[in-house]
């Protein structure tokens, strides 16, 4: 028996499941509940396998040992005697879900310091550390204040010389890239 997010996974339940894609059992003994040896279509052997929510499956060639430890919260996996131990994972998000938006209202006094803070150092206040600061995103930044035109001579300056001290292969490369973008 294993146990998965709170959920208790038979092991002979998920080797039916498995078999329907092809894998076979190394012997024709009946498989023991701690530990089940697959082969997958390949012929790699396999140590853990399950089918996931979307149809596919996991295959793992090295042993998995998941157990629970304090709570509902808390599972550590190990993998050959080392451990990544997950805390909370309730609040462990999905790749799948989007990313919090941004809030873009701010106060005229907040703008105000952002037009401040960046006009006045605009090496230290870029882009990205001020919406860090303010919460909002770096576009936001770029619509609300633009950097100084000495600062954006100096940008272009470095840029030119990255260019020269770039080698043949890297130019292709980005020439290339520019290229493509323009084809879209």
């Amino acid at each position: 028996m294993l146990i998965v997010r709170n959920k208790t996974i038979n092991v002979k339940t998920e080797l039916d499941n498995y078999k329907e894609f092809g894998s076979k059992i190394k012997s024709n003994e009946e498989p023991n509940e701690n530990e089940v040896k697959l082969i997958n279509r390949f012929g790699s052997k396999l140590e853990y396998s399950r089918k996931l929510l979307d149809g596919s499956i996991f295959s793992s060639r090295i042993p998995l040992n998941i157990s629970k430890d304090k709570g509902d919260s808390t599972v550590t996996i190990d993998a050959n005697g080392g451990s990544d131990k997950v805390q909370n994972i309730e609040s462990l998000r999905s790749t799948s879900e989007p990313q919090q938006n941004k809030r873009t209202n701010l106060t005229q006094e907040q703008i105000s310091e952002i037009r401040e803070l960046r006009s006045s150092d605009p090496t230290l206040w870029t882009c990205s550390k001020l919406s860090e600061k303010f919460n909002v995103s770096p576009i936001y930044i770029r619509m609300i204040s633009q950097a100084p035109a000495w600062r954006r001579e100096e940008l272009a300056i470095e840029r030119e010389i990255d260019w020269n001290n770039s080698g043949y292969k890297k130019r292709l490369i980005r020439i290339n890239r520019i290229r493509r973008k323009l084809a879209w």
